[in-house]
C-alpha cells in the first residue's frame, strides 16, 4: 500500500530540497510516497499565505504524480491556503495532468481536488 504524507523531520526536508537544488526555508515542506520504506516519489513546496509547487517527482508515471500533487495541494487547503502556484520546472507535468488554472500567473486549480484524475490519461 502507497503511504502518501508531509515529512516532519525539516532536515530531511532540508535533505531532499538540496538534492533537487532548491533553496531551504522555514516555509518549506516535502510530501513522499512510500511504499513501506521504498520512497516511490515526492513533491517539494514552499508554503506560508500561499502554496509554491517547486518540483514533483515522478514525472513519467502520471498517476503516481497525480496522487502526490493531490496530496500536496490537500496540505495547502487543510492548512487554509487558497492560493496554490507552481514553479516553472514543473508546468509540463502540471499540464500533463490539467493542474494548470492559470498560465500567465502559474497558478494551481485547487478545484481538481474534488474532481477525479480522469485528465491526466488525456493529457499525455
Amino acid at each position: 500500500m502507497i503511504h502518501l504524507k508531509p515529512l516532519e523531520d525539516k532536515e530531511r526536508v532540508a535533505a531532499y530540497f538540496a538534492e533537487c537544488g532548491c533553496e531551504f526555508s522555514e516555509n518549506s515542506g516535502c510530501v513522499t510516497a512510500k511504499e513501506g520504506e521504498e520512497t516511490l516519489g515526492f513533491c517539494l513546496y514552499n508554503m506560508d499565505r500561499t502554496m509554491t509547487v517547486l518540483r514533483l517527482s515522478p514525472q513519467e508515471d502520471l498517476m503516481l504524480a497525480d496522487g502526490i500533487l493531490r496530496s500536496t495541494l490537500h496540505v495547502a487547503v487543510d492548512a487554509g491556503v487558497t492560493d496554490a502556484y507552481y514553479d516553472a520546472a514543473i508546468e509540463e507535468i502540471c499540464r500533463r495532468l490539467d493542474f494548470i488554472e492559470s498560465y500567465p500567473e502559474k497558478r494551481l486549480a485547487l478545484g481538481k481536488l474534488f474532481q477525479s484524475c480522469h485528465g491526466c490519461k488525456d493529457n499525455a
